[in-house]
């Protein structure tokens, strides 16, 4: 994993002390985000394609940044698993902030699941 300047920019690290790698990346994730953003990693892991994640980081120094990274797999391996993930990140920590009533995508898309779900379980006991 290759990291650009403003990528260790925007984590608050040093590029001279920390060694870019999913684990090391996924150590920086805020414990609440953590689960959800494993699973969407994992799954453009799998599956290759575009990805577009928001999520929130702990920095060394304990500051909490927003970053939503935007990318895609560009390159497969011969069996046919992703190999190589291009794409860009962003702190969007100040927009966060200037908007604290509008939710995350993923709170949105989690809440339309959950309503999918409801229309499907209520849909069943009206017939």
């Amino acid at each position: 994993m290759r990291w650009s300047h403003h990528a260790f920019m925007n984590a608050g690290v040093e590029p001279s002390r920390f060694v870019p790698s999913f684990a090391a990346l996924r150590s920086l994730i805020h414990p609440d985000d953590r689960e959800r953003t494993d699973k969407q990693l994992n799954e453009v892991r799998t599956r290759g394609g575009s990805f577009d994640l928001e999520f929130r980081i702990v920095t060394p120094d304990g500051a909490i940044r927003t970053l939503r990274t935007v990318g895609q797999v560009t390159q497969f391996a011969a069996d046919g698993t992703p190999r190589v993930m291009m794409g860009i990140d962003q702190d969007i920590t100040e927009r966060k902030r200037e908007s604290p009533d509008d939710p995350p995508d993923y709170v949105l898309e989690e809440c339309h699941e959950k309503t999918r779900k409801l229309d499907v379980s209520c849909e069943r006991g009206v017939e």
